[in-house]
């Protein structure tokens, strides 16, 4: 159920398997992106086209910092910030597999953070599975998270942040 990677380039190539544009992060803000008065601005630069191997092995030297946007993407990111880390993954994992996600790839995890991604199939609507994930969360854990992507925000504010590591021995 829970991908496991013990290769980082393996997983960097699966999290951008279906991305047809990345993000390199620049020294200095570059742009601001404004939808419905939400105004993001950003280190980051957009660039058309696949990631390429030579942009993944320069990301995992931390030669550049990549990120690619899960806007348009059938997908869904949860970003957990809390003292409840196992217990938050236990919980969607097993909501994963009631929703009948079978990709559930852990991006990132230290002692205070874990994020989270489902990859969704074609026929599953989005926005009526993120609602109900969300309420139940709520329903049994303090809002310590957040899901992405939020619709009403820039892509700017929807991007996943590629890890540099892959997470071993979670379970």
């Amino acid at each position: 159920m829970t991908e496991q990677f013990t290769n980082i380039y393996q997983l960097l190539l699966e999290l951008t398997k279906n991305s047809t544009s990345y993000y390199i992060k620049q020294s200095s803000t570059l742009s601001s992106e404004t939808i419905n008065g939400n105004t993001v601005f950003s280190k980051y630069k957009y660039f058309e086209g696949k990631v390429t191997s030579t942009l993944l092995k320069q990301h995992i030297n931390r030669e550049i910092e990549l990120a690619i946007s899960i806007k348009n993407e059938n997908v869904l990111l949860f970003e957990y910030r809390g003292k409840e880390i196992y217990a938050f993954k236990v919980l969607l994992t097993n909501l994963a597999k009631i929703e009948k996600i079978k990709d559930v790839v852990i991006v990132n995890y230290d002692v205070n953070s874990l994020t989270i991604l489902l990859r969704l199939d074609n026929n599953v609507n989005r926005d009526l599975l993120k609602s109900r994930l969300e309420s139940y969360l709520e329903d049994k854990l303090p809002k310590q998270w957040r899901i992405l992507p939020i619709e009403n925000k820039p892509n700017l504010s929807n991007l996943l942040h590629l890890p540099h590591e892959v997470c071993l021995n979670f379970d």
